[in-house]
């Protein structure tokens, strides 16, 4: 999650006066995604659970998709990892991802860049059109 602060000011003259009142609002914005629905015991649809998923998961699997989720970009749901530490994080790093891959969590965009499904990871609706349209593109 990311935060910016945004600052707004206004002067305003009370009165035709020479003396002038100047308001600064400091207004911190969050940005972030939320996970995506949760399986309920009632549900009609077949939706993707992100809890449910990463309760399966094993250790290095789970320890990828923590790594992807925390460098993730929040407006496009893309995350580029650091380059492995040798052959042996390289191998487990690539065993992790195809099962990521199997689950439709994650798919590879390049190289060391990853995409997390909008379904699992929603992004704000302001972007969620293209993200979802680039996740199809993927397949």
């Amino acid at each position: 999650m990311s935060s910016t602060i945004t600052k707004t000011s206004a002067t305003v003259n009370l009165y035709g006066d020479d003396k002038e009142l100047r308001v600064v609002n400091n207004k911190r914005t969050y940005n972030f995604s939320m996970i995506g629905r949760l399986k309920m015991l009632e549900s009609q649809f077949e939706e993707k659970d992100c809890l449910e998923a990463m309760g399966t998961m094993s250790k290095p699997v789970m320890n990828l998709f923590l790594e992807i989720k925390r460098k993730m970009h929040w407006q496009t749901n893309m995350s580029k990892l650091d380059p492995p530490n040798g052959n042996t994080e390289m191998s487990s790093r690539s065993r992790a991802y195809s099962k990521l891959r199997k689950m439709d969590i994650v798919r590879r965009v390049g190289v060391r860049m990853y995409m997390v499904n909008p379904e699992y990871i929603v992004p704000g609706s302001k972007y969620i059109g293209g993200i979802v349209e680039n996740w199809n593109n993927l397949k």
